[in-house]
């Protein structure tokens, strides 16, 4: 069976770096003739461009076997969760400073730096190959002077500690759980774990927040209740069926924040941060501003549901 899969992906690869035929299946996936579980398995290499609605663009460079870069190319540049990214678009064009914690590659950073040529980024990538990627693009689109990138781990404590990594080329679930995240296979390293109140200095407010810690997200927010309490940040933070929901509302609610539910019909104003009860629909918003007419993408107005554990 892995001899067949193998045989499957190298065909797919073959196909894909044919000019010709990269050519037609992106012409059938712009005009949504090409199904997801199709694209979903078409690997891309090469260095591309994405461009946003504003008419900027960024650079961003693929191998096989990064996910981010399959949607991205076959589908643009919100086909890495649309739902999230139409939103968090909105919200980066007026940010002034980003932190994306636990970057990956950088798609988020790329698009904020790309939205806002004022915006300034720090973004936090632990896993070694992936960072190198993230920083590669930082350097093809020549925005080091408004990027820093760290390799470190984002928590509640500051030192070293062990992170488990899965066997794959751009892991996407790298966590801080040594027993690896949902006990996938892979492997540990030591690495540099810091606190955000730690590392970022008190007199340069932070508007805009993403974090993706897989499971740790509540340890992340515990790391920087000195950045909720003089910022306010907007936070998208990710919501999975096992991860520590109640926990991150717990510690958001004591600083006045609101959720909403990023949703493709609509985000929706929630009372509770509960996982989707299909595992489709990930990330929550999660605000103290009164701007959130200015920033929905979807609807005029957001419904409110009350939710029940």
């Amino acid at each position: 069976m892995n001899e067949f899969k193998d045989g499957v992906r190298f065909l797919l690869r073959v196909l894909t770096r044919n000019p010709f035929v990269r050519e037609v299946l992106l012409a059938l996936a712009q005009s949504k003739l090409l199904p997801k579980f199709l694209w979903r398995r078409l690997p891309v290499e090469t260095t591309f461009l994405v461009s946003l609605p504003n008419g900027n663009s960024f650079k961003y460079s693929a191998i096989a076997d990064d996910a981010i870069a399959r949607a991205i190319f076959w589908c643009g540049w919100d086909g890495w969760e649309p739902e999230t990214m139409q939103v968090f678009y909105k919200l980066a064009q007026k940010s002034k400073l980003f932190l994306d914690i636990g970057a990956n590659t950088g798609l988020f950073t790329l698009v904020t730096l790309a939205a806002n040529p004022q915006a300034k980024v720090m973004a936090f990538e632990p896993v070694p190959q992936v960072y190198k990627r993230l920083l590669s693009h930082i350097e093809i689109n020549g925005w080091s002077d408004r990027c820093q990138t760290k390799n470190l781990a984002v928590s509640n404590t500051v030192g070293e500690t062990k992170l488990h990594i899965p066997f794959e080329d751009v892991p996407l679930s790298a966590s801080l759980n040594p027993e690896g995240f949902r006990g996938y296979e892979g492997y540990l390293i030591d690495i540099n774990v810091t606190r955000i109140d730690t590392i970022c200095s008190p007199n340069e407010p932070i508007d805009l927040i993403k974090i993706d810690a897989e499971g740790f997200d509540d340890k992340v927010l515990e790391g920087m209740l000195q950045v909720l309490s003089n910022s306010a940040p907007n936070i998208i933070v990710e919501c999975n069926y096992d991860g520590p929901c109640i926990a991150v509302e717990t510690i958001l609610k004591k600083f006045g924040y609101r959720f909403f539910h990023l949703r493709p019909e609509e985000p929706v104003a929630m009372n509770k941060i509960v996982p989707d009860e299909n595992k489709l629909y990930r990330n929550y918003l999660c605000t103290v501003r009164d701007d959130w007419e200015e920033v929905k993408c979807l609807q005029p107005q957001a419904k409110t549901i009350s939710s029940r554990r």
